[in-house]
C-alpha cells in the first residue's frame, strides 16, 4: 500500500514538474518573440507616407503620384478615372472649374481640387486613421477629405487632409504610419545632424537647396529626420525650401549613416530643367 501512495505521489510531483517546464518554455518563447518584435522596425507594416501643410489652411497625408519606376496603385486609380473624367485636361486647359474638377485651395503652392469618383475610389485604398508624428509630438487624426494637386513640372500629389493637428502641442506635421511607434523625443541631436550632414556632403547631388537635415526623434540607433522650413506651402514667395523632405536613418556602429526609408517633394521642376 506504501508503495502505491509512494508512486502515486510521485507521478504528481512527476506532472505538475512538467508542466511547470512547458509553461518556463512557452513563457521564455513569447519573450524571447516580443523582443525581437519590439528591436526590428519594419518599414514596409508601417504605411509611411509625409505629412505636409500644403498651405494655411490644408494640412495633409501626401502621396507622391508618377515618381516611382513602376506606376503604383494610386497612379493606376488615377489614370483610369482620368481617362473617363479628362481630369487633367480640365486642370491644365480649363479656365473655370468643371463637373470633374472642384477647386477647394488655391492659397499654396499647388492647386488643390477635388474630383468625387476619384476621392471615392482612395478612400477603399487607404486607412480612416493614422498616426502622425510632428516636431514636438505624435496625435491620431481622422482622414478628412481628398485633394489633388496636379503641375506639369513638379511633384503631383494626392493629399488626404486632416483637421486641426495640434501644432502647439506637437509642432510642425513631419509623417504619418498606420501603427504607432512610440519614438523618443530628445532635445539635443547636434551629434548625429553632425554625421548626416558629412553624409549629404559625399552624395554630390545634381539638386539641392540650403535647408539642412534636421534630426526630430529617434527609435534607439534609428533617426527620424526633416528637411524643411515649413513655409513653401503657407508663404511660397518667401520660402527657400526647394525639396522638402522626411527620411529615417540608421546610425552603424562605425558612425556609419544607412537610409532606410526617404520621401519628399520636387518643388523647383527637376523633370522641365
Amino acid at each position: 500500500m506504501n508503495n502505491i501512495k509512494f508512486t502515486f505521489i510521485f507521478l504528481c510531483i512527476s506532472s505538475v514538474m512538467f508542466s511547470c517546464k512547458n509553461e518556463i518554455e512557452k513563457t521564455t518563447a513569447v519573450q524571447k518573440k516580443e523582443i525581437k518584435a519590439e528591436s526590428k522596425f519594419n518599414i514596409a507594416e508601417n504605411s509611411l507616407m509625409c505629412v505636409y501643410d500644403l498651405s494655411d489652411k490644408t494640412t495633409a497625408i501626401v502621396i507622391n503620384m508618377n515618381d516611382k519606376e513602376e506606376p503604383t496603385k494610386f497612379d493606376k486609380i488615377f489614370e483610369k478615372i482620368d481617362f473617363r473624367n479628362s481630369i487633367s485636361n480640365d486642370y491644365y486647359h480649363a479656365t473655370k472649374e468643371s463637373k470633374n474638377i472642384y477647386f477647394v485651395d488655391t492659397l499654396g503652392e499647388y492647386k488643390l481640387f477635388k474630383n468625387i469618383e476619384f476621392k471615392n475610389e482612395i478612400k477603399k485604398n487607404v486607412n480612416a486613421k493614422y498616426y502622425v508624428y510632428g516636431t514636438k509630438g505624435f496625435t491620431e487624426m481622422k482622414i478628412n477629405d481628398i485633394v489633388i494637386g496636379l503641375d506639369e513640372c513638379k511633384t503631383s500629389i494626392i493629399g488626404l487632409t486632416i483637421k486641426n493637428f495640434d501644432t502647439q502641442k506637437n509642432g510642425n506635421p513631419i509623417f504619418c504610419s498606420n501603427r504607432l511607434l512610440k519614438l523618443e523625443y530628445k532635445n539635443d541631436y547636434n551629434k548625429i545632424e553632425n554625421l548626416i550632414e558629412k553624409y549629404n556632403n559625399s552624395k554630390n547631388y545634381a539638386y539641392t537647396d540650403n535647408v539642412k537635415t534636421k534630426v526630430f526623434a529617434n527609435l534607439d540607433s534609428i533617426y527620424f529626420t526633416y528637411e524643411d522650413d515649413f513655409d513653401w506651402g503657407k508663404h511660397p514667395n518667401k520660402s527657400k525650401c526647394l525639396y522638402p523632405n522626411r527620411a529615417i536613418l540608421l546610425l552603424k556602429k562605425n558612425n556609419e549613416i544607412k537610409t532606410l526609408w526617404s520621401d519628399g517633394l520636387d518643388l523647383f521642376g527637376i523633370a522641365c530643367d
